[in-house]
């Protein structure tokens, strides 16, 4: 911008509220709230010094000044003399359109970015993928264990794997059933190997599963979830459960064709 005087363009600044409005204006433009109220008030009040200015504005002069040294160096205003030190504003059209630009420009930079971005989140993603195959995580707590349960119930694209004994019926009938039947509508698979009696299935579990009885009874607890994640309870005590959640590749690949084997058998 050259510096040279220029008359400010005709706005009635006559009226508070409109010199507040186009504060806010500005602020939404980039500048911070001070910048604002003393580009606005140099602007409607003419040429003046920091001294007078802070005068306006209530603000402490060196506070002033600091101000209009930063708008300066914006291209917002500029000095029409260095002793003493007077400036002026630029016309309001001006500065306008000067910070739209700048606006504008971030907004360009930021959309060929974009590209950039998203694919450096899909690596983040991956990454935390391959780093969670590995993960083996603790899980204490009946409660704890039946989220997480749930999770992986509604994670489920092809197949639920379920080798119970009696607390994994009563846990299917009293907190899964209608996960269970959701996963069901989207075309998953649910089987479940245990060796209690027959008997002892409710009607509704039958409903939702495939359901095979084993001869011997089987120790091993675990729900595994298309071939991809799995639970195992590791012991059932009269005060809690705890169980062992994990994406390891080898280990869900190992208990998948144990159940695939058993099955099979049966």
């Amino acid at each position: 911008m050259s510096k040279t005087i220029i008359n400010v363009c005709s706005i009635d600044f006559s009226v508070k509220e409109e010199l507040e409005s186009i504060s806010e204006y500005l602020v939404k433009l980039g500048l911070t709230k001070k910048e604002a109220e003393v580009y606005v008030a140099l602007l409607a009040s003419g040429p003046k010094t920091g001294m007078e200015l802070s005068k306006l504005t209530s603000d402490p002069a060196p506070f002033v000044y600091r101000l209009l040294r930063r708008l300066e160096k914006k291209g917002l205003v500029f000095r029409i003399s260095d002793n003493p030190m007077i400036f002026k504003a630029y016309p309001i059209d001006i500065v306008v359109s000067s910070l739209l630009d700048e606006r504008e420009q971030e907004f360009k930079t930021l959309l060929s970015a974009k590209d950039t971005i998203i694919k450096l989140y899909e690596l983040h993603i991956d990454r935390r993928k391959k780093s969670k195959e590995l993960d083996f995580i603790v899980i204490n707590g009946v409660t704890n264990t039946i989220n997480v349960i749930g999770e992986m119930i509604e994670r489920a694209e092809c197949e639920i794997k379920n080798m119970v004994g009696i607390e994994g019926v009563e846990r299917i009938k009293y907190w899964h059933i209608l996960e269970y039947e959701k996963a069901i509508s989207r075309g998953v698979k649910v089987k479940i190997l245990t060796s209690i009696d027959p008997s002892d299935v409710p009607d509704e579990i039958i409903e939702v599963s495939d359901i095979k009885f084993l001869k011997i009874p089987m120790n091993a607890r675990f729900v595994l979830v298309d071939d991809k994640e799995l639970i195992i309870i590791t012991s059932q005590e009269e005060d809690g459960i705890m169980s062992i959640y994990s994406r390891n590749k080898s280990l869900v690949k190992t208990l998948s064709e144990v159940y695939v084997y058993i099955w099979g058998s049966i």
